[in-house]
C-alpha cells in the first residue's frame, strides 16, 4: 500500500516486509537488531528502513560498519498528513537536482535543525516542528521539479499543521498536525491544484508505533 516513486521509502518498506516473512518463515532466528543490520545492508543506509522496521521516529547513524538506530515514540495525538501528489519521482533525478556543493552557512543551519527536530518529537515540543522543518540543502534545489509543492507547504502552515516538509527526496509532501485535520487536508490540496501541480490525493495518518508486525490472514 506504499505508492512507488512518491518518496515515501517503498523500496525500505519492501525489503522490512520480505526480510520479516522469511525470519518468521525459518522460525525467527534472527532478533530485530540483527534483521535491521540486514536490511541496511541491502537498501544502503538506514534512514527508510529503521523506521519501517522498529516504528515510530528512527534517529539513525553508523558504529563503524553497524547501523545505529535509537527509536523515539512520537506523544499520542500527532498525524501526518500526507498529500501524494499522481505523478512519480524517481530518486535519481531527485538526486540530480542537488548541487555538489553547499554553503556552509546552509549545512549548518540544516545541522541545528535535525537537532530540533529529534528534540520536538522527543519531548514533545512540538511547536518547534514550524522553524526546524525548514531546509537549506535539498527542498530549495528540488523544488522546481514538482510544481505545486512550495505552495502546499505555505498552505500546510497556514491551515494549522505544526509544521512540513518534503518527504524523501518528493514528490509526496508530509504535514504534522494534532487536529483538527481536514482543513490541513483542504488547504494543501487547493494550494497544490491552484498551483498547477496535478492531480493527488491526501490522507492523515496515525504514526506506526508498532513497526513491522506479520498478521494472519482470515479464511
Amino acid at each position: 500500500r506504499v505508492p512507488l516513486a512518491r518518496g515515501l521509502g517503498s523500496s525500505a518498506a519492501a525489503r522490512v516486509a520480505a526480510l520479516v516473512a522469511a525470519n518468521r518463515c525459518a522460525g525467527d532466528p534472527f532478533a530485530r537488531e540483527e534483521l535491521l543490520q540486514f536490511a541496511v545492508e541491502a537498501e544502503g543506509h538506514p534512514d527508510n528502513v529503521a523506521p519501517a522496521l522498529l516504528g515510530g521516529l528512527a534517529v539513525c547513524g553508523a558504529d563503524g560498519d553497524r547501523a545505529v538506530a535509537k527509536r523515539i515514540e512520537p506523544k499520542p495525538g500527532l498525524r501526518v498528513v500526507l498529500l501524494i501528489p499522481e505523478r512519480k519521482l524517481s530518486t535519481e533525478e531527485a538526486r540530480r537536482a542537488l548541487p555538489k556543493e553547499v554553503p556552509l552557512r546552509d549545512a549548518v543551519a540544516n545541522l541545528q535543525n535535525t537537532a530540533l527536530t529529534a528534540l520536538a518529537f522527543a519531548t514533545g515540543d512540538y511547536p518547534l516542528l514550524k522553524s526546524s522543518l525548514s531546509d537549506r540543502l535539498h527542498q530549495p534545489y528540488r523544488a522546481p521539479l514538482m510544481p505545486g509543492f512550495l505552495a502546499a507547504l505555505e498552505a500546510a502552515r497556514d491551515s494549522g499543521a505544526l509544521g512540513a516538509a518534503l518527504s524523501g527526496a518528493g514528490p509526496t509532501i508530509a504535514a504534522f498536525a494534532l487536529g483538527p485535520f481536514d482543513p490541513v487536508k483542504e488547504a494543501m490540496k487547493v494550494a497544490f491544484e491552484d498551483a498547477g501541480g496535478g492531480a493527488n490525493r491526501v490522507v492523515a495518518l496515525d504514526v506506526n508505533l508498532r513497526g513491522a508486525e506479520i498478521e494472519a490472514l482470515s479464511g
